[in-house]
C-alpha cells in the first residue's frame, strides 16, 4: 500500500512579498507602421492599421466586432464589448478619435 504523501501545516510561502505588476506599453512608431503596412498583405492592412491605432486585440475584439457595438457619437466613436467577448471577461469600451478609422466604421456599417 502506498502511503499518502503529507502536506506541510503551514503555508511556506505565505507572507513573502510580490513585486507589483507593471503594464506593458509599448509604442509604434510611424516609421515602424510604414513597414509593417508595407510589407503585410492588402487584406490584412486594413484589420492591421485600425488595431494599432485603436489598440483592440485582433483576434478577440476586432473579429468579432459587430454593427451593434459600435456608438456613433459625430466626431468620436466608442466600440462597446459585452464581458463574454473580451479576453479578461470584463466589459470593455474603445474610444476611437481617429477620423480614417470612423470613417472607415461608418463605410462597413453600411
Amino acid at each position: 500500500m502506498i502511503k499518502p504523501r503529507s502536506w506541510p501545516s503551514a503555508n511556506p510561502i505565505r507572507g513573502y512579498p510580490t513585486p507589483r505588476s507593471q503594464p506593458r506599453i509599448t509604442y509604434i512608431t510611424p516609421e515602424q507602421e510604414a513597414a509593417l503596412l508595407d510589407e503585410s498583405h492588402h487584406t490584412f492592412r486594413t484589420a492591421l492599421r485600425v488595431c494599432i491605432r485603436t489598440g483592440a486585440r485582433f483576434g478577440s475584439e476586432f473579429a468579432v466586432l459587430a454593427k451593434e457595438h459600435v456608438v456613433d457619437h459625430g466626431e468620436r466613436m466608442e466600440w462597446v464589448l459585452d464581458a463574454e467577448i473580451v479576453k479578461n471577461r470584463r466589459r470593455r469600451v474603445i474610444r476611437i478619435t481617429a477620423p480614417d478609422v470612423i470613417a472607415l466604421a461608418r463605410r462597413q456599417m453600411k
